[in-house]
């Protein structure tokens, strides 16, 4: 990242953190897919609708929208959950699933592709 920071920003570092997209590399991008083709097809399809919806979600947001029998859905966000792909986070009495920022990125680069 430093060399891209150097080439892009001329070694400006407040001005490449005032930057709002995040920039993978090619390594990354690369670590990335592998682990994405290591997915199972129900693994990918939750992936794919919270990765639509933008902004966290909860269990039932993802039963309604994903066409899975419900027991393939928890085993679904459990593995990427265990992967760490998956976080979980609470507000008051619910629990909301997303991305890390960095999975988030990966998946918009992946559906414009």
């Amino acid at each position: 990242m430093r060399i891209a920071i150097q080439d892009l920003f001329s070694g400006k570092v407040s001005e490449f953190m005032q930057c709002q997209s995040l920039i993978l590399s090619n390594t990354l991008r690369s670590q990335l897919e592998r682990q994405w083709q290591r997915l199972t097809p129900t693994e990918r399809a939750i992936m794919i609708q919270i990765n639509d919806d933008n902004m966290p979600v909860t269990l039932q947001q993802i039963l309604k929208t994903v066409n899975l029998a419900t027991s393939d859905v928890l085993t679904g966000i459990q593995s990427l959950s265990r992967r760490l792909l998956l976080d979980s986070i609470r507000q008051g009495q619910d629990k909301y699933f997303q991305f890390n920022p960095v999975y988030q990125q990966y998946l918009k680069e992946r559906s414009n592709d």
